[in-house]
């Protein structure tokens, strides 16, 4: 499949933040999808090992509410606890937490230029979201800053 045939609400990109990362789970711990057929089709093939063991389960919350799991699938359990393993050293890296201003400014960047729209440009929506900023205030700083902004770029 080409780009240019995926439609425009699935080409938004969405990164996960390690910081975000609480736990990561494999074995008994994970959640195996509920339906037979997709539990069929991900233990099926020359995989080694139960399905529930191969899986990796990332658990993310912004906050005590806002919990999320996002699930893996390795080809091994050797592979899965490796992933399992190296991803929980990295989320509980304690310097990762505490960055001063200039890589806190240097990760938002990073995060905004892996995710441009069609033309290559930063939406202003991905800065919204970024900094919980309205609209209106983003273009008063982009103006400020005498960057491009809206949808049409004003000179």
């Amino acid at each position: 499949m080409f780009s240019e045939d995926i439609p425009e609400d699935l080409k938004d990109t969405e990164l996960l933040d390690l910081t975000l990362v609480k736990d990561v789970r494999t074995g008994r711990s994970t959640k195996p999808p509920k339906e037979a057929k997709l539990r069929e089709l991900l233990d099926v093939g020359n995989l080694v090992g139960r399905l529930e063991n191969r899986m990796v389960t990332v658990v993310t919350a912004s906050d005590l509410v806002n919990v999320g799991q996002l699930n893996f699938i390795a080809s091994q359990e050797d592979e899965a606890k490796l992933w399992c393993e190296e991803l929980f050293s990295l989320a509980t890296n304690l310097l990762s937490h505490n960055l001063n201003r200039d890589h806190s400014l240097l990760k938002a960047y990073i995060k905004l230029t892996l995710q441009p729209n069609a033309e290559g440009k930063i939406p202003v929506k991905n800065i919204g979201r970024l900094f919980s900023l309205d609209r209106k205030r983003i273009e008063n700083a982009l103006e400020i800053c005498k960057l491009p902004y809206g949808r049409v770029s004003k000179s």
